[in-house]
């Protein structure tokens, strides 16, 4: 889910960049207003420890921005963590960077970024695809580009830019931990029950110890547990068969290439035998890759008839 925090008061706290770096592992990001621009630091070195030390070495001010994310589109790199420039002469998956315009940052999965990137592609020749890597929260920086800012209070998407004007917010659901505005709280930690020494935490990581909770308690969880257990299995079971359904079509159609797939059965038989044939082994690494290799095929396929309905 990503989690998006918004210092506006009060400086960041080493122990609560902690909470959220634990809970969202696939990088982080920091932006600041600097003159008449904003700046931005981001990617897997961008660590609660790393975002202590830019704040104090860079002398930065109020307000701050910081992200920590789970990858849920795209590669786990620098270039997809957030934010992202709104600007279109500004490389925005560079590690350090500023915008005249602002960045986003975006907290959630928005599903329809496909179906929007595709009908601008179609419907603006002059629309240009970004280049490199992509994901859900990069197309909307890039959407805001030709729709305007305003774009993002229609998608209901938490979403949070940052102009050197100040912070812009948009989506429903955000909250307050320890007076800062977040995202959501995923990152506190939560009581827990059943267990000798259990205890009550907070995201500051103190506890306060709690003996007091067992024997029923602790027979619920374990029967719980046991259930869970049991459910990822008989689900798992049936994802691999899916997956070895794929595996021994792709095998079949293109076996000189020896390529593995975890795209479902439906979505590879989407792909016309023409196309199948032409498919990049790294487009084939793991189900995340497969579809953004097929959108941008997509998206490829449109601009080109739009370059030939121009000429």
């Amino acid at each position: 889910m990503c989690v998006i925090a918004k210092y506006e008061d009060a400086f960041p706290t080493k122990e609560m960049l902690d909470s959220m770096e634990a809970m969202n592992k696939d990088g982080g990001g920091i932006a600041w207003i600097e003159g008449d621009h904003v700046r931005w630091e981001k990617g897997m070195h961008v660590t609660s420890q790393f975002i202590m030390d830019k704040i104090e070495s860079e002398k930065i001010q109020l307000p701050i921005i910081i992200h920590f994310r789970i990858a849920t589109h795209g590669s786990v790199d620098t270039p997809l963590c957030h934010p992202f420039a709104i600007s279109g002469n500004v490389d925005d998956t560079m590690a350090s960077g500023f915008d005249k315009e602002g960045v986003l940052f975006h907290n959630g999965i928005w599903r329809d970024y496909k179906e929007v990137a595709l009908k601008l592609l179609m419907n603006r020749p002059d629309a240009k695809l970004v280049d490199g890597d992509i994901s859900d929260s990069r197309i909307m920086a890039w959407l805001v580009r030709y729709f305007g800012m305003n774009y993002l209070s229609m998608i209901d998407e938490k979403v949070c830019v940052l102009t050197p004007k100040g912070i812009q917010t948009f989506g429903k659901g955000w909250t307050t931990v320890d007076k800062v505005a977040c995202s959501n709280s995923n990152f506190e930690k939560k009581p827990t029950y059943g267990y000798q020494n259990s205890s009550w935490g907070s995201y500051y990581g103190k506890s306060q110890p709690n003996d007091s909770f067992q024997g029923n308690f602790r027979i619920t969880q374990v029967s719980s547990a046991k259930k869970k257990d049991e459910s990822k299995k008989e689900n798992k079971s049936s994802k691999q068969k899916k997956i070895d359904v794929v595996e021994e079509a792709i095998e079949k159609e293109i076996a000189q290439k020896q390529l593995k797939s975890k795209a479902t059965l439906e979505d590879y038989e989407d792909i016309s035998s023409e196309l199948a044939g032409n498919i990049p082994e790294e487009a084939l690494e793991d189900y995340e890759t497969w579809q953004e290799w097929c959108l941008r095929q997509e998206m490829v396929k449109e601009q080109n008839k739009q370059g030939d309905h121009n000429n």
